[in-house]
């Protein structure tokens, strides 16, 4: 390894440092942003939050976890640069609310299909919509980041996650409660469709955030 050479680069101090750390969260464009797509990281970790009681509460008590689990890792080794090369001439904000589409349509499948093998598909479908939203993410938050702070926009872009889950990891638990119960009538179509209305509204979001800001920062 060989350090690059970084001649002519500012050097921060630690209290500038902090100081732009501050200065991140009064971009209300970019923190804007990163709301309207922490309603997709919401959905995605419900995956990992509802879907395990979801099964073995409401489908198979034996179902191979280790396998289902392994579905959504397993589809973006295989396929995420073919997905990648099917929307690259697609612009960033076209491509992220395709994405977020598609994840959305998995989680009505979940509601529409409730067996293992729909489980298992809704699962894949989600895959793909994870892996045509998230490089454009990341692509479109390194070009709304001023000069030299590239990497800080990128790391708090990660706040997204921090919100979906303060929320989405309450709301699991309170829909699972009432939706999948241990015993009694259970009707988990209502908790999937729920999750899906909350990726319809961050779609809707996106398209005005697209008609306000996205079409003039592009322009640009």
């Amino acid at each position: 390894y060989k350090e690059p050479d970084r001649t002519g680069e500012p050097v921060l101090s630690v209290k500038q440092t902090f100081v732009d750390m501050v200065k991140v969260l009064a971009d209300w464009k970019f923190m804007a942003f990163i709301v309207i797509f922490a309603g997709f990281d919401l959905m995605f970790w419900q995956l990992y939050l509802s879907m395990p009681l979801y099964i073995t509460r409401h489908i198979s008590e034996t179902a191979p976890m280790a396998f289902i689990v392994a579905i959504n890792p397993g589809m973006i080794i295989l396929f995420q640069m073919p997905v990648a090369w099917a929307v690259r001439k697609m612009k960033p904000l076209s491509t992220m609310a395709l994405g977020m589409g598609i994840s959305t349509v998995a989680m009505l499948m979940l509601g529409f299909m409730p067996t293992l093998a729909g489980v298992c598909f809704s699962i894949a479908i989600f895959a793909i919509g994870e892996m045509t939203f998230a490089p454009r993410f990341l692509d479109y938050v390194s070009s709304m980041a001023p000069s030299g702070k590239v990497g800080l926009y990128l790391g708090y872009s990660y706040m997204r996650s921090f919100f979906a889950n303060l929320i989405g990891g309450p709301l699991s638990g309170l829909l699972v409660a009432r939706y999948i119960p241990e015993t009694g009538l259970r009707e988990p179509f209502k908790m999937w469709f729920i999750f899906a209305g909350i990726g319809l509204a961050a779609l809707a979001a996106l398209f005005f955030y697209n008609r306000f800001i996205g079409e003039k920062e592009e322009e640009k």
